[in-house]
């Protein structure tokens, strides 16, 4: 497990978990597809695994993956239907740390 100051998402692989804990909740995100910053995400007040699209609070779709998430910001989460369509979104409370498992194994 690394512990980071700056996630860019599109740099990670296929299965690799990024840990993140906020001021209220802990998550763990697992990467399907790097290149649209979407995998599943566990915790907080989710009911169970649900598909997202991870970002910066401020950050379009398009620059997800590129845009850095750091300590200190809001995480924003899109959570996406079936077909990949947003459906809904919500912005995390602070974001106090990021860890990485690198070549984790994937969620669904």
């Amino acid at each position: 497990m690394e512990k980071v100051t700056s996630l860019v998402l599109n740099s990670l692989a296929i299965g690799d978990c990024v840990e993140f804990r906020t001021v209220h909740s802990q998550y763990r995100f697992w990467l399907e597809f790097p290149e649209q910053a979407v995998g599943v995400l566990f915790g907080g007040k989710l009911p169970g695994p649900t598909r997202v699209r991870l970002s910066a609070e401020s950050t379009s779709a398009t620059d997800a993956p590129l845009r850095p998430i750091h300590p200190g910001e809001h995480a924003r989460i899109v959570l996406l239907s079936p077909d990949g369509m947003a459906v809904r979104c919500f912005v995390t409370s602070k974001i106090a740390e990021i860890r990485i498992v690198r070549n984790g194994r994937a969620a669904a």
